[in-house]
């Protein structure tokens, strides 16, 4: 007989405890898992598994782990699955997956179908979003953020994002851009749509101009939604929803926001902005916490952590906030209460400000049956905070750069940064664990005393992989165990050997001894980690499909599944709108000379900067003129196009040019760029808009199905006006321009892009 959560949970937690009975139906013994990291507190504990064991899955002692099957999906899956058991719908009963993905579509498997691995067998529904037609908006900007699950209403809210896919560039701001977010409830049995709002809202600011008014279109949710009881009604429930900034941060100003709504008709229910009187670019207190959800405790108390952005009076950036609802004459808002990291550093005030090193790229943890809650962000240090008053209790630097040890705050690629909510095992009155694994550090096991309320700073076991120095986000992590027993730490962890790889680990969770691990040839998720529910390990890639491991009894697939579809099927927003935009900017007729040929789509961009060289060359009638030798500087990625890095990878070097080579890559490729053709700019001081062909050196990775490239709207870079004198001399012209990339037309097998109920 399966020990329930309540047989070993003291009574303080049962405020937490009612609200999960809440989540999942009324069964306290449920294996659901309906929210961010497993429940409200982010404890990351999946405590009711009797199937997975050390003993079980360590192949020495056991049958191991194998594959079981794998199924596809339309788009990237960043948000983490979610699962209900024994779900009654329409078509029979089910062990019920739920997979989002940034095309916006969601999906409702069933896991307990394992036949015709890599087809859509067993697809319970499917649902793409908008459900409905919204002229002039039909870019998906993706389900990014974990949904939750309400079995006891048969619901599931999620948040969603469309555009008119014009996207914004290199600091032309929001001019032509319109986006918009919804907050959507689908019938869980169905995928059926029950209710949908625009999500908005506004807060007073002491500073003109006055209120601060969301702006969607510089803003992005990315933060897990949180499903909790209305602490003034009786029965009713509230939605959080967070936001944090969109890409190219430092190009606009934007704050981060907390949306509260009523579940059942979505009536705002509060709206809390991090900074609002500040009105400066770059640093506007974003909620994203690297997919974490904010926490919550059983008393209606929300918490999390916020990103750059000031720490005083009103604004609350790089803080640990608090929110507390309130009922005032009818209308719902909170009172606020914040610990500012920054501010209790004053050693690196500079760095903090000027550095991003937001807090916000860490989660929070509510420890149960305690006061306290424990968090980190991008500098590595741990937090343990008193609830209540919201004073600091203890902080020590967890984490490191193993590569770099005096790196702790240079920038935001240089680590230890902790991304996602600490994982708390709590195992008895007196004792506690807590584990996380930092970017560019290892594991780490943590040991609490739940009497002192103090962490042990020297961690009590380490593991034996270090994240590797290029890659974000560490190790992401779920514990599965039966009670305070059988405890394994499900992680995953990207890797770049091979390309746009990772791996997903089983580590025993008292010795930290790893009993098990594979790679996972198609990525695995940034934002989220392995989900594990009823002998199953569920693990999102961020090639579109998801993977079901578990023990190797009966069916088993033991070879990983590669890439099966063309690299390309969607990797973000579709480029072609914006470049129809700048090809409408030049003469008719002019653009068409640098197309690429028929049969070829433009799969994403880049923002090229550096110089343009020229030769000093002699031509067929004797006469010295310059000729272009290739460019030489940085391209940054403006599509979102690897699936190892935050947000896709948004504003991250993509490659650098040297010449007519692209070297660098993410994925350790060369590609060889060729002139092909080329027009004239609209500006004589602009360089010329040139189409190339494009071969990558190596099979596989982001840049193998390359085929062309385009070089357009080119300011600066035009050749010296005055002819050569000297043979062979070289100039360097400074230049920015636009660079689109092209890939063949394939067809990709994908699940169906309207509701399906079978």
């Amino acid at each position: 007989m399966k020990r329930t959560f309540e047989s070993w949970r003291t009574p303080v937690e049962q405020g937490g405890l009612w609200l999960s009975l809440l989540l999942t139906g009324g069964c306290a013994a449920s294996t659901a898992v309906v929210t961010q990291h497993n429940d409200i507190m982010r404890t990351g504990v999946y405590g009711v598994e009797t199937h997975l064991t050390p003993t079980t899955v360590d192949p020495h002692t056991g049958p191991g782990m194998v594959l079981r099957t794998w199924r596809p999906v339309s788009g990237n899956v960043n948000a983490q699955i979610l699962y209900a058991p024994h779900l009654a719908t329409p078509t029979g009963t089910h062990d019920a997956a739920f997979v989002f993905t940034e095309n916006n579509v969601a999906y409702a498997y069933d896991l307990a179908v394992e036949t015709a691995p890599g087809t859509t067998a067993g697809l319970i529904w499917s649902q793409p979003l908008p459900a409905t037609a919204h002229p002039g908006l039909t870019s998906p900007l993706g389900i990014h953020s974990t949904p939750v699950l309400d079995l006891a209403h048969n619901a599931i809210y999620l948040v969603y994002g469309i555009s008119n896919g014009l996207l914004p560039y290199n600091g032309e701001g929001d001019t032509g851009y319109i986006a918009e977010y919804h907050l959507v409830a689908l019938d869980i049995r169905t995928g059926v749509l029950l209710r949908d709002t625009i999500i908005g809202g506004s807060v007073p600011s002491a500073i003109a101009p006055s209120p601060v008014v969301f702006k969607p279109q510089r803003q992005v949710q990315r933060g897990g939604l949180l499903l909790t009881a209305n602490p003034f009604v009786s029965g009713e429930r509230t939605i959080y929803v967070p936001f944090a900034s969109r890409w190219r941060e430092e190009t606009h100003n934007w704050h981060g926001w907390v949306m509260g709504y009523d579940a059942d008709t979505f009536s705002p229910r509060g709206v809390f902005c991090s900074t609002p009187d500040r009105r400066a670019d770059s640093e506007g207190g974003g909620i994203w916490q690297g997919g974490a959800g904010p926490a919550a405790d059983g008393g209606g108390n929300i918490f999390f952590n916020t990103g750059n952005g000031p720490g005083a009076g009103n604004d609350h950036g790089n803080s640990i906030v608090k929110l507390t609802p309130t009922l005032v004459a009818g209308a719902y808002g909170f009172t606020v209460a914040a610990f500012g990291a920054a501010a209790d550093d004053p050693a690196h005030a500079t760095e903090w400000a000027n550095n991003d090193i937001d807090l916000a790229g860490g989660g929070v943890t509510v420890i149960p049956d305690s006061t306290e809650l424990v968090g980190g962000g991008k500098t590595g240090v741990l937090y343990v905070m008193d609830r209540g008053t919201m004073a600091k209790v203890q902080s020590f630097a967890a984490f490191t750069n193993t590569y770099n040890p005096a790196l702790r705050y240079n920038d935001w690629m240089s680590g230890p940064h902790l991304h996602g909510a600490p994982t708390y095992w709590k195992r008895s009155a007196s004792e506690g664990i807590l584990y996380h694994w930092g970017e560019k550090d290892t594991l780490k096991r943590f040991n609490h005393d739940r009497l002192t309320g103090l962490l042990t700073p020297a961690p009590a076991a380490v593991g034996d992989v270090t994240a590797e120095s290029t890659l974000m986000p560490g190790g992401l992590i779920t514990l599965s165990s039966h009670g305070p027993n059988d405890g394994i730490l499900w992680i995953t962890l990207p890797s770049s050997s091979p390309a746009d790889s990772g791996r997903l680990f089983a580590y025993d969770a008292l010795t930290l001894r790893r009993l098990w691990d594979v790679s996972v040839a198609g990525g695995v998720s940034h934002s989220n980690p392995p989900t594990v529910a009823d002998g199953r390990v569920l693990v999102a890639e961020t090639r579109g499909e998801f993977l079901v491991y578990g023990l190797g009894l009966g069916l088993a697939f033991h070879a990983p599944p590669y890439l099966r579809a063309p690299p390309y099927p969607a990797l973000g927003p579709d480029p072609e709108p914006l470049l129809a935009k700048w090809r409408a900017q030049v003469p008719a007729g002019r653009a068409e000379r640098i197309a690429a040929p028929q049969g070829h789509r433009a799969a994403f961009l880049a923002h090229g900067t550096g110089t343009l060289s020229y030769r000093a060359q002699r031509l067929a009638g004797g006469a010295l003129a310059w000729v272009s030798a290739g460019a030489k500087g940085e391209l940054v990625d403006i599509s979102g196009v690897m699936p190892n890095m935050g947000r896709n990878g948004l504003g991250h070097p993509l490659a650098q040019l040297d010449g007519l080579i692209l070297t660098g890559t993410h994925d350790a490729g060369r590609v060889q760029l060729t002139p092909v053709a080329s027009m004239p700019a609209l500006q004589d001081s602009d360089a010329p808009w040139t189409l190339f062909s494009a071969k990558a050196d190596k099979p596989d990775g982001l840049w193998a199905a390359v085929t062309y490239a385009q070089r357009l709207r080119c300011q600066g870079g035009s050749p010296p006006a005055t002819p050569p004198t000297q043979e062979a001399a070289v100039v360097e012209v400074p230049y920015e321009a636009a660079y689109a990339f092209y890939v063949a037309m394939t067809s990709v097998q994908v699940p169906p892009a309207t509701n399906v109920n079978r």
